[in-house]
């Protein structure tokens, strides 16, 4: 994940005087840099990540691994109640097909567990 910041031009409202675009800075999760460019694109700084702009990475991509795990328990769950309604039409369902519905209930809960205390990070349980 690369997020990249520009300084824009800016009016000094006491003088008037315009300042131009004058740099760009880059921080890049996959290889670990920050780099500050000039306006000319020449280097003015590069470095590795801090440990607290690591840290901002790590939250900011687990945030959107939740967001995107959401969507998918969200899709499931309309499987689960057609699923779930197949089950309780059945007259006399088998062991076999009463195990089969403990198993996908306890995924199911799981799924709502996880909703409800935004621990998306990891839905493998839930499928």
């Amino acid at each position: 994940m690369q997020i990249v910041s520009y300084y824009p031009a800016t009016t000094d409202p006491d003088t008037g005087v315009t300042t131009p675009q004058s740099t760009e800075q880059a921080w890049d999760s996959t290889a670990n840099t920050y780099v500050h460019l000039a306006r000319d694109g020449s280097t003015l700084e590069s470095r590795p990540l801090t440990a607290d702009e690591v840290a901002r990475f790590t939250t900011l991509t687990g945030q959107m691994t939740g967001s995107a795990n959401a969507a998918v328990v969200h899709s499931r769950a309309q499987a689960a109640l057609t699923a779930n309604a197949a089950f309780l039409a059945l007259a006399s369902p088998t062991n076999a097909q009463v195990v089969a519905q403990v198993q996908r209930l306890t995924k199911e809960c799981n799924a709502l567990i996880r909703l409800t205390l935004s621990l998306l990070a990891d839905i493998s349980d839930t499928a």
